[in-house]
């Protein structure tokens, strides 16, 4: 009996990564299986793969909640190639399909750089390339093919983002002060922004405090704990006071004051203001002067954005600094 028979009868070993883009993704039918329904189909599929390969199972890598970044922005997946270093026996890294792995040839190249010394095969459970330089260059086509249609998904998501605020449209989730709610307009269900009662009357306490020039920060954040400022209610996190920090965030956001802003532009929006332009005009002249007794720029490098307001004009075009 040669080596290689004896390498062809030793037992198949297969890791699995297993990787969804959005934290969302993890708890849709959470009572079904507590990674999500996307990491359970993927789990079930691999699966399949390892046991038409005759390779068990020894590890699994799941990613969590991770947009589409390179594999170095990543843990788990570089602590999946790890396992490969410190445990010689694998013989398979097995995907849902080479999309979940990899968003640009680059990064597929070098995990598969990294993968050949250690006689490991990364396999795709949806995609059967077979084996050979043909296969290997379908892969290569492949993955370049994923990278196309992941830079035109995002083309295609900022243009649509972009037109959105264009429009006063809230982007994203409603701020401190707001809330998401669905409204029916014309027998159809809209997503909008309305003003949140519990909330929306202390945010406009804690801009005509700031607007006083009589509060610091520091202070601010007590006076506004004592009055029962706090952030909403998550699945994740109970509501706690507001920080200094997300305070210095809220009162330089032209978004209380009616605008939308997107990539460094602004425009009217859609929702109602909870402050005057005179206000955000005020704390601007509040923050330089708190940022001069501290001796830090960082509140001053603000000011293009803010002070679009200080004259009551408002343009929707980048100002220069």
């Amino acid at each position: 009996m040669t080596i290689d028979d004896i390498e062809a009868m030793r037992p198949r070993k297969a890791v699995l990564y297993l990787r969804v883009s959005s934290k969302k993704q993890t708890e849709t039918a959470i009572d079904i299986d507590k990674d999500g329904n996307s990491i359970a189909t993927q789990r079930d599929i691999c699966e399949q793969k390892a046991g038409a390969l005759g390779a068990e199972i020894v590890q699994e890598f799941v990613e969590p909640g991770v947009s589409a970044q390179t594999i170095e922005k990543r843990p788990v997946f570089q602590s999946m190639l790890s396992y490969q270093q410190d445990n010689r026996d694998v013989d398979y890294v097995i995907v849902y399909a080479r999309s979940r792995a990899f968003r640009n040839f680059v990064d597929a190249a070098i995990t598969k750089r990294h993968l050949d010394k250690l006689g490991v095969r990364l396999l795709s459970a949806r995609e059967d390339f077979g084996e050979g330089t043909y296969a290997e260059a379908m892969e290569a086509v492949t993955d370049i093919m994923n990278q196309v249609q992941n830079q035109l998904s995002g083309e295609d998501i900022r243009i649509k983002m972009r037109n959105k605020a264009v429009n006063g449209g809230t982007i994203g989730r409603a701020k401190l002060g707001y809330l998401n709610v669905r409204k029916d307009i014309d027998g159809r269900q809209v997503n909008t922004v309305e003003l949140d009662a519990k909330r929306a009357t202390l945010i406009l306490k804690a801009w005509d405090l700031y607007a006083t020039g009589d509060y610091t920060l520091e202070r601010l954040e007590a006076v506004m704990g004592d009055m029962g400022l706090t952030s909403r209610a998550s699945a994740r996190a109970p509501e706690k006071p507001i920080a200094q920090s997300k305070l210095h965030q809220m009162l330089k956001d032209p978004y209380y004051c009616g605008y939308v802003t997107y990539r460094g532009d602004m425009f009217p929006g859609r929702h109602e203001p909870i402050i005057g332009k005179s206000s955000l005009s005020k704390c601007r002249r509040s923050w330089i002067s708190e940022a001069a007794v501290a001796s830090a720029t960082v509140f001053i490098t603000i000011s293009p954005r803010a002070c679009c307001f200080a004259d009551g004009a408002m343009t929707g075009a980048r100002r220069a600094a």
